[in-house]
């Protein structure tokens, strides 16, 4: 039999007792066993694809016992295992010695309730099935043996066996714990990669009696892991797991689109992928939306409905979609300091846009229409960092500190003429951190050959990047205005930090958090390529001023660290004053 044809069951086998008023009417035997006799016992219906089936039984595991053979078969997927978990009585009290006239199947005496469930399955399909005792609450082979953690006992002794891919489970039976016990080894079974197909039990006080599948109850379980799991992760597995298994039982689009937009801000969570986890979360927030007035009686639309709350409370969800601050909040609530920082860093700008914060719009280079969305900013900017391009006048056009970052650029460059007698780039670092850098990007253009970002000029003056720094260092103009102009673009970003702090302080405050955060964000993603660079040079201004009144104010003690309470503290403190600002 093919590995993915193999099932088995497992079941809790119940004592066998025989009802007052029977067993006056069965006289007692020296020799045989009743297993059961020709009278109608009692018949479990049940309601399968809209065909009533009956499986009769006189004792509790009997009538399941016999649907789940009966629907394994029809699953192509015959049992060949039952593994039936027994208590120390059922497996060794030896059963009256009774029998009735019309008996059908009869056992010698002296044996026990699994011997005669064991004999009545075998009588069903044959000799060639196993009927495995896994042991409850003792060892057959040490009298003094006693588990205290009975699921991990008996899961034990399962997996020494070949329990096969897929199971049936038959709840029926068992002791008042087995109802949570069961659960805990249906757990274990999942962990170990085997595929619980169908979970029944007989109802004995409905009327007519029935077999039930109680396998929504148990799925229940799976959604609640699985919403917890996302709104704690941002993790959609089991969810979706959950979903293609119940491909068969609902078809409801409401519920496939909801998980598929789960599934879809899963993917973005786990990419950092900032525009997708927008795009994302109002995918989430639209099909709750429509979810939510889902009026179907399909068990499982009611399910997930039950649970829509507890994500819209998590997740921030409420007429509208969470703001981008929100989702930063989310992730740092768990843990996710990576996309938590990164979330903030791509998006805050065009928030202060959507949520119209004139004192950052007043800045931009070019007047922006009032816009209603991240596309809309999107549409206008293409690429983001345009905005802050425009905010930092990064092609000089308005002029802002022009004077002022010439003679502080002119300064350094002295500096280096002046003290650095070598011409390694590495002994220019400790004279200046600016310059270093700068000819760090022209050594690296020259070492790659990208000569068209370097000027004809310059490359017909100096074929090699040593013939370059020997040219600065004689202070030849051309070389030197080479050297400035690099330096220029990243050094306009302390000078407009410089004038905000007397111009307008709360703007001020609000980009060293937008500063502050984005050197974190380069940190944990490992692109601040730029150590001793312009990051150090931000970093040490920040340092020296502080992020504002908050739990991260200036002090003598503040530095940065790449700690996840620093980090947290400082997402925190700069998503709260963020929200402030755009109040007002």
């Amino acid at each position: 039999m093919e590995d993915q044809k193999r099932s088995s069951m497992l079941l809790f086998l119940s004592k066998y007792t025989i009802k007052k008023e029977d067993s006056e009417n069965l006289k007692k035997d020296e020799n045989h066993i009743i297993i059961e006799n020709n009278e109608d016992y009692d018949s479990y219906i049940i309601d399968n694809d809209n065909n009533k089936l009956a499986f009769s039984g006189c004792h509790t595991n009997d009538a399941p016992a016999r649907f789940l053979l009966k629907l394994a078969e029809h699953n192509e997927e015959p049992i060949n295992k039952i593994f039936c978990i027994v208590s120390k009585d059922v497996y060794n009290i030896k059963l009256p010695q009774l029998e009735n006239e019309s008996s059908k199947l009869e056992l010698e005496k002296g044996k026990t309730a699994f011997d005669r469930f064991s004999a009545l399955i075998r009588n069903e399909v044959g000799p060639s099935i196993e009927i495995i005792p896994i042991y409850y609450d003792f060892d057959p082979n040490n009298e003094d043996f006693d588990p205290k953690d009975k699921p991990t006992y008996i899961y034990n002794q399962i997996k020494t066996s070949d329990i096969g891919k897929l199971i049936y489970i038959d709840y029926t039976g068992g002791l008042r714990d087995s109802s949570l016990f069961m659960i805990a080894l249906i757990r274990y079974l999942e962990f170990k990669g085997i595929v619980c197909k169908d979970i029944i039990y007989s109802d004995f006080f409905s009327k007519p009696k029935a077999i039930r599948n109680i396998r929504y109850i148990y799925d229940m379980f799976n959604m609640i892991n699985g919403v917890s799991e996302f709104v704690g992760t941002g993790n959609a597995r089991q969810l979706v797991d959950l979903q293609k298994k119940l491909e068969n039982t609902t078809n409801n689009d409401n519920v496939n689109n909801f998980v598929s937009s789960l599934q879809s801000f899963s993917d973005a969570i786990a990419l950092c992928n900032v525009g997708s986890i927008v795009d994302a979360i109002t995918s989430i927030s639209e099909s709750i939306n429509t979810l939510e007035q889902d009026i179907s009686d399909d068990i499982f639309v009611q399910m997930f409905k039950t649970l829509i709350p507890t994500v819209k409370e998590k997740l921030y969800i409420g007429k509208e979609p969470p703001s981008i601050l929100d989702l930063s909040q989310w992730c740092l609530n768990n843990n996710m300091l990576q996309q938590a920082v990164t979330i903030y860093n791509e998006k805050i700008l065009s928030y202060y846009i959507l949520n119209n914060y004139d004192d950052f719009k007043n800045e931009l280079k070019k007047p922006i229409p009032k816009c209603r969305s991240y596309k809309d900013i999107h549409e206008k900017y293409k690429n983001l960092s345009k905005i802050w391009d425009e905010f930092n006048d990064s092609d000089g056009k308005r002029n802002k500190y022009k004077k002022k970052i010439s003679d502080y650029i002119d300064c350094e460059i002295s500096n280096v003429q002046n003290k650095c007698k070598g011409f390694e780039v590495d002994e220019i670092e400790d004279c200046s951190i600016i310059v270093y850098k700068a000819f760090k990007t022209i050594k690296n253009q020259y070492t790659h050959e990208k000569k068209d970002e370097l000027s004809k000029d310059i490359l017909h003056k100096a074929t090699n990047f040593r013939d370059f720094i020997t040219s600065f260092m004689n202070n030849e103009d051309i070389f030197v205005k080479c050297v400035k102009d690099k330096i220029t673009k990243d050094i306009k970003t302390i000078f407009s930090l410089q004038e905000l702090e007397t111009s307008n302080p709360k703007l001020w405050q609000a980009m060293k958090y937008y500063h502050a955060i984005k050197i974190l964000r380069n940190n944990i993603n490992h692109v601040s390529g730029d150590v001793g660079g312009m990051n150090a040079k931000m970093q040490e201004y920040l340092e020296e001023k502080g992020l504002g009144d908050t739990a991260i104010a200036a002090s003598e003690t503040f530095k940065f660290e790449l700690e996840s309470k620093f980090i947290s503290d400082t997402l925190e403190a700069a998503i709260e004053f963020s929200k402030e600002i755009c109040k007002n």
